[in-house]
């Protein structure tokens, strides 16, 4: 099982240990408020925009929980998902930073999740690989730089799609058991 949260600090744990992206960068996981955050450049910021379930229903049944005697006492349930993320790189113009260059790192940080790339697992902050993410698609890119700042506030985005599925499992109830008897169809 895998949410929402958990993919973006993973999105994180991968732009923060990438050899290229440098040590210097704050990371951030939520919308920046440059009138009161006080903010230390160049940030890198992911940012979840929205969860869409992919099935028509909120969940799908996809298995049963067993007792030690083999009787149903529970089923497991998956609720497959897209979620919308935008991976920002800001920095000043005119600073040490080179924003192209970081957006790139950024980029080929990013890149080793592609399933038509590398294809590496996304993993937590332990270690522990997000097995139920099973794309990762790149999106729309672009500059979006705020000119009414001084200095410019150089801003590169990255849309991605990552789906994956959320799994439930509802248990305590008496043992599904077989009654012996045939549906009639009639």
């Amino acid at each position: 099982m895998v949410r929402v949260d958990q993919i973006r600090r993973a999105l994180l744990v991968t732009l923060r240990d990438h050899p290229d992206v440098p040590d210097a960068v704050t990371f951030a996981d939520r919308t920046l408020d440059f009138t009161s955050d006080p903010i230390k450049l160049p940030v890198v910021n992911v940012v979840v925009n929205s969860k869409q379930d992919v099935g028509q229903m909120n969940s799908d049944l996809i298995g049963f929980v067993t007792d030690a005697d083999g009787n149903r006492v529970g089923r497991k349930y998956a609720d497959l998902f897209e979620a919308t993320f935008t991976v920002s790189v800001l920095t000043a113009a005119g600073s040490s930073f080179d924003t192209y260059k970081i957006r790139n790192n950024v980029k080929d940080a990013l890149y080793q999740h592609d399933p038509e790339g590398p294809d590496q697992p996304l993993v937590d902050e332990e270690g522990t690989t997000l097995d139920d993410v099973w794309d990762i698609r790149f999106l729309d890119e672009n500059e979006n730089d705020n000119t009414t700042t001084t200095p410019t506030l150089r801003r590169w985005e990255q849309q991605l799609i990552v789906a994956g599925s959320e799994q439930y499992t509802v248990t305590g109830e008496d043992p599904i058991t077989d009654t012996g008897q045939s549906v009639d169809s009639t």
